[in-house]
């Protein structure tokens, strides 16, 4: 069966069902959500398998390959390290101070057994295809402009399409081989050109990371995050329904300040890293990258112990890969409830998360809620509408009470 169709195909897919072990053991092991269609990595290095096994050029079938391995050892890495896929300018950094990184990521490597070990087993798969590539005697010039051709394809689909920020974020549930493809394709459409060539019409935020003034005097520092929220619709700022009781009573008390703000974007995944990164002003991404000014990092480094906890479903927290996860150590949504990426839970159980902090230590601690926006009534409780449930605005207004 040596050098026939039936034996390519084959080893590719025991090469794949390898990689997704690899995957699994990585994920697993970090704690990271499952991804979120398995079958797709065997049927990814089938493909792969097959251009590899036919290319006539070692070149193509090479690049590849390299591909395929350098794709999962990034990710890989990245998952174990900081608990999320890398972004794309989070590439362009690795490449940027690749000695900084090295340096710091020499410690944590330590740590890394299993990850390790998964790498090896993604080589060890590689190396099985190009063991079998030479037992394939009619290979094909076509077969390998096809090779290149995959490389190249999500970046030429992000060149042609700039509307399109595919990739821009990660998305955990993902396969690694997945991300990466989407990833590349907005590295290298989007962010080589704009670092290399300066094409951003918008000169990049920067700011130095600011000098160190005290250990911190809070013991315990606890940020309520509100979402979809407009000040319009609260009370302590004259709306006529008593919306937020609460922080009407705290703006009457001494030692308060209660003042409108304006989010950094229209969407979770762009607010929450520009609050948390310290973002004034807009194209912030590669200051958010750097981590120079992010809150969590800042908080480790003055002796805190740091949470994140949302209520908010997991498949919609790509945000978490611009938060600093490196510098969370307790974190969760509400994937650690239901199991369940795509199912959120309701904002009660934050308290249940707060019960479970130590507050005799030092704690920065971040309570994400659910957004103020539709389906308001799935985001409320059935025993709370104080506003009523016969319409829509009024159990609008009862997701708003604070």
């Amino acid at each position: 069966m040596k050098g026939t169709l039936f034996s390519a195909a084959t080893r590719s897919i025991l090469v794949g069902i390898v990689l997704l072990v690899a995957e699994a053991l990585v994920r697993a092991h970090y704690d990271i959500v499952p991804i979120g269609e398995p079958y797709n990595i065997p049927l990814f290095v089938l493909i792969f398998g097959l251009l590899i096994s036919y290319s006539r050029s070692w070149l193509a079938a090479g690049i590849l390959g390299g591909f395929l391995f350098v794709s999962y050892a990034i990710q890989l890495f990245s998952i174990s390290n900081y608990g999320y896929f890398i972004t794309p300018i989070k590439l362009w950094l690795l490449f940027e101070k690749f000695l900084e990184v090295l340096i710091s990521g020499k410690d944590a490597a330590k740590t890394m057994g299993v990850t390790f070990f998964a790498i090896l087993l993604v080589f060890s798969g590689i190396f099985l295809l190009f063991r079998g590539r030479k037992n394939i005697k009619h290979k094909k010039h076509w077969v390998s402009i096809i090779a290149v051709a995959v490389v190249l394809f999500y970046p030429i689909r992000q060149t042609i399409n700039q509307s399109n920020t595919l990739g821009r974020l990660p998305a955990m549930y993902h396969s690694t081989i997945k991300s990466s493809f989407y990833t590349w394709g907005y590295f290298a459409a989007r962010v080589v050109p704009e670092e290399v060539f300066g094409l951003s019409r918008v000169k990049p935020f920067q700011s130095d990371a600011p000098s160190h003034a005290s250990s911190g005097n809070a013991h315990n520092i606890i940020v309520i995050m509100g979402e979809s929220l407009s000040s319009e619709y609260m009370s302590v700022y004259g709306y006529s329904e008593p919306t937020t009781p609460w922080l009407e009573e705290q703006s009457k008390k001494a030692n308060r300040f209660i003042a409108e703000g304006y989010s950094g974007g229209l969407f979770t995944d762009v607010s929450l890293p520009f609050f948390f990164n310290a973002i004034a002003k807009p194209n912030g991404v590669k200051q958010i990258g750097s981590g120079d000014t992010n809150i969590f990092r800042l908080a480790k480094e003055n002796g805190y112990t740091t949470h994140f906890y949302s209520t908010q479903a997991n498949y919609g927290l790509s945000l978490v890969s611009m938060l600093g996860r490196g510098w969370i150590d307790h974190y969760d949504d509400s994937y650690s409830i239901t199991n369940n990426s795509y199912k959120g839970v309701l904002d009660s159980e934050l308290l249940n998360w707060l019960d479970g902090v130590d507050l005799n230590q030092k704690n920065l601690i971040i309570l994400h809620q659910t957004g103020s926006h539709m389906p308001y009534a799935e985001r409320t409780p059935d025993s709370y509408k104080p506003f009523g449930s016969d319409s829509d605005y009024g159990v609008f207004q009862g997701s708003c009470r604070l």
